[in-house]
């Protein structure tokens, strides 16, 4: 993988953590945390990333940091879940488990 879509990632982590904050505040965040995915997944494909890599860098890293959320921040961590979710159904196989 590429440095430059190794950074893609990373900017994408924090827009989508952004994301969770907005919706902990009481933002209505709608279906961002997808679009946010989708452009993610988009950026890294034509920085030359494969959709296992994605995978590994940017969906695990919304997982962990999913991991790492206390339980009481319920939206934020309902956006790194819907996240985690849309990038496991854009990029596994349909016979993996998502969640």
């Amino acid at each position: 993988m590429t440095p430059y879509a190794e950074r893609i990632a990373g900017s994408y982590i924090l827009i989508v953590t952004n994301i969770g904050e907005m919706a902990e505040s009481g933002e209505f965040v709608s279906d961002l945390p997808c679009s946010a995915v989708t452009a993610c997944i988009s950026a890294m494909q034509k920085a030359g990333a494969t959709p296992s890599e994605i995978f590994d860098l940017f969906a695990t890293e919304i997982l962990e940091r999913y991991g790492q959320a206390s339980p009481e921040r319920a939206k934020y961590r309902a956006v790194l879940e819907r996240a985690y979710t849309e990038a496991a159904s854009l990029l596994l196989p349909d016979d993996s488990p998502a969640f």
